[in-house]
């Protein structure tokens, strides 16, 4: 059989040079795979494109790279195009990285032939073209815009190529010629309209490649001599490609044959009127021309505040102060219509008290009546009741004050706030909801833990009589007895520990803990407790190795609570770690705190998980195989026991190399000697700290010895 492999065990190196040529190529990936798809060889590019290893992907298929919601049309899609008596097949998918972001590939996938016949093997070509999919995207959202702003403006518009055939006209351009844009669609814009004047201005835009600009531009239109002359404001824009050459115009015209003969009339009229004004005295001349221009810039201040008041979003109303207590509507702007569901006709001219009910009247009146005694702007939000029911206004008052400062009018511009009142509504009840269910929820768990832990402590007695009762019948007692033993009592601590941290979850929750704070050396306890795990990591054939830049350390803390927050660390740490793995204890002292580093080189937490760890009830292996026990609170009440005593925790790890778990102590220390004694015999009680360590270390070991 004809190969291009060397072949040595699972080794394969490419034999054929060009294959080798277009295998070794930097920047396309390269691939390999069995007839069934399965990956044999894979260049450095395309391990680098997926973020794989080769080994990793060795024995993989495309098919597993593929979103998994796509893969079994994907899975189709290959045996409809493979089946296929083609050299070469094109492919565009999107598939997933090895850190699970997404990519688009394009491949080209050959077959490579047996004797010229079987296809027992294919290679593939792959780029990465995400970027140009994006850039198509970001294409297709432009043309989406300026398809919409094409076919909505106003303005009448055409495409034309170079010879000035139309290519595309909108809705407006069509309506005008009382034609259907497919009409125009391949016609040459002067077979239509002949004029040889226009013709010449579009080739010169063509030559040039300049802009072209009229304004109030004659044309007669052939097919309808009844309109006359129509004049038109029209611009022709060149259409260049991307070396700069002309392929085409888009033309936009706009009718302004109404405003050109508003334009004459008053053009005309103005000639009249200037020659009537030439005829009279220079005095009356000023007196007119002033008393002109301050009419057109009322017309055009109200023209424009008219806009305003009729085309804003807003609610506005205007109302005449008849007198302190006695106020008229004589504007209600259409939003406010809609609102309040009351027409301006029914509104104008009449007091308040007259369109709405008297607690209405009563409070609209009180605010007016505020506005005027401030003299400024008042905001508040009111209740309107409306024939659809009642709606929350967010109301600003303004005074409006003649040429003597009295207030004359007051403006109202009202916002309609209902959907915000109801979400903030919502929001608060949905708020408090959720405090009662959780405040319900701690409490169920704290009777629970506390109902647990009664026959728990029952049961352990009960073990701990069982075990007198052996020791003293050797006769009747069996290695298996004590198996038995061993292993009630192991899972009474287990239950113990799930039950306390329970318990202590839901006195932080609620406030209850208590700790209590005393100067201790902290290097003192922290190398104590280290070395009391000394012949668990043993067991597990783990080394455990503990260093200090300092041999003495007294801060403020809670012996207890430290306790908790080591063994916690220690426990995970031999937890993930396998035999013959490392846990390193680490303390450096610094300015504002001490550093208690737990370190190992154990199977590592994923970057995304990192993140949620100290989150209550997630665990780092919850999407894995879960190889360990554990309830996920463990992490999350260390990182409160932290934060209690002023501290912060954070950690650093690599999937598959390790983990280290920092914790940081304020160097705060209370105003009070240390009591040495009370610690030195804490630290020696060695049956309390053996204690606490079966416990906190109960999801990993049995006991230790034959003995319960």
């Amino acid at each position: 059989m004809k190969t291009i492999f060397d072949v040595k065990k699972t080794d394969y190196s490419i034999k054929d040079p060009t294959l080798k040529s277009i295998f070794d190529h930097p920047e396309v990936g390269v691939y390999i795979s069995t007839s069934s798809g399965k990956f044999l060889k894979l260049n450095r590019k395309f391990c680098d494109i997926l973020g794989y290893a080769e080994k990793e992907l060795v024995n993989m298929t495309l098919t597993d790279l593929y979103l998994p919601e796509t893969i079994d049309q994907a899975s189709q899609n290959h045996h409809t195009l493979f089946t296929q008596e083609k050299k070469h097949h094109f492919l565009e998918k999107k598939v997933v990285r090895k850190d699970r972001s997404i990519l688009w590939l394009s491949f080209v996938v050959s077959p490579i032939l047996d004797f010229g016949t079987e296809i027992y093997q294919y290679i593939g070509i792959v780029q990465d073209i995400s970027r140009m999919k994006s850039a198509e995207e970001e294409l297709y959202d432009a043309k989406r815009v300026l398809e919409s702003i094409f076919d909505t403006t106003s303005a009448m518009i055409a495409y034309l190529d170079k010879d000035f055939n139309f290519i595309r006209v909108n809705k407006q351009y069509a309506a005008a010629g009382n034609h259907p844009p497919e009409f125009y669609i391949g016609k040459n814009h002067f077979a239509l309209y002949p004029y040889t004047d226009n013709e010449m201005i579009f080739r010169r835009v063509v030559e040039t490649g300049q802009p072209i600009s009229f304004h109030a531009k004659p044309f007669e239109y052939q097919e309808f001599p009844k309109l006359g002359v129509t004049y038109w404001d029209w611009d022709l824009i060149p259409v260049k490609n991307s070396h700069g050459s002309v392929t085409g115009v888009i033309l936009s015209l706009v009718d302004v044959t109404k405003r050109k003969k508003a334009e004459d009339k008053l053009r005309k009229t103005n000639d009249l009127l200037e020659k009537n004004v030439m005829e009279r005295t220079a005095e009356l001349q000023a007196e007119v021309a002033e008393r002109k221009k301050t009419e057109e810039a009322l017309r055009q201040s109200e023209q424009r505040y008219r806009q305003v008041f009729e085309n804003t979003s807003d609610g506005i109303f205007l109302t005449d102060v008849v007198s302190h207590e006695v106020f008229r509507f004589v504007a209600f702007n259409p939003s406010l219509e809609k609102l309040a569901g009351l027409w301006s006709s029914e509104v104008c001219g009449k007091y308040i008290h007259e369109v709405f009910p008297q607690d209405c009247a009563e409070f609209f009146t009180a605010n007016y009546k505020k506005c005027i005694a401030l003299g400024t702007v008042f905001s508040f939000e009111e209740q309107l009741p409306t024939p659809a029911g009642s709606i929350y206004l967010y109301t600003t008052l303004m005074p409006i004050k003649d040429d003597q400062g009295k207030i004359y009018r007051i403006l109202g511009v009202c916002r309609d706030i209902t959907e915000y009142k109801k979400m903030s509504e919502n929001l608060k009840q949905a708020k408090e909801e959720a405090e009662l269910a959780n405040d319900a929820k701690s409490e169920y768990i704290a009777n629970m833990s506390h109902e647990l832990r009664t026959p728990i402590n029952v049961i352990l007695s009960a073990i701990q009589l069982f075990d007198l009762y052996l020791k003293s019948n050797p006769a009747n007692t069996t290695t298996k007895h004590f198996h038995h033993l061993k292993s009630m009592k192991q899972n009474c601590f287990r239950l113990l520990r799930l039950v306390n941290n329970l318990i202590d979850m839901t006195k932080i929750d609620t406030n209850f803990y208590e700790f209590n704070l005393k100067n201790h050396n902290i290097v003192n306890i922290i190398e104590v407790i280290t070395l009391s795990i000394t012949d668990h990591v043993k067991n597990r054939k783990i080394r455990l190795s503990y260093d200090s830049n300092i041999d003495t350390k007294i801060i403020a803390c809670d012996i207890d609570i430290v306790e908790r927050i080591m063994l916690n660390l220690l426990s995970n740490a031999i937890k993930f770690t396998d035999s013959n793995g490392t846990i390193e204890v680490n303390l450096l002292d610094g300015e504002e705190y001490i550093s208690i580093s737990v370190k190992d080189n154990g199977i590592g937490i994923p970057k995304d998980k990192q993140k949620t760890i100290f989150e209550r009830y997630k665990q780092a292996d919850q999407l894995l195989t879960r190889k360990q026990e554990g309830s996920g609170i463990g992490l999350s009440l260390t990182k409160s026991f932290v934060e209690m005593l002023g501290g912060k925790i954070s950690v650093k790890s690599e999937y598959g190399l390790g983990s280290e778990f920092i914790v940081e102590l304020p160097c705060k220390v209370l105003p009070e000697s240390p009591n040495k004694t009370e610690v030195e015999c804490r630290l020696n009680d060695y049956s309390s700290i053996v204690e606490k360590i079966n416990v906190e270390l109960s999801d990993i070991y049995s006991i230790k010895g034959t003995e319960v």
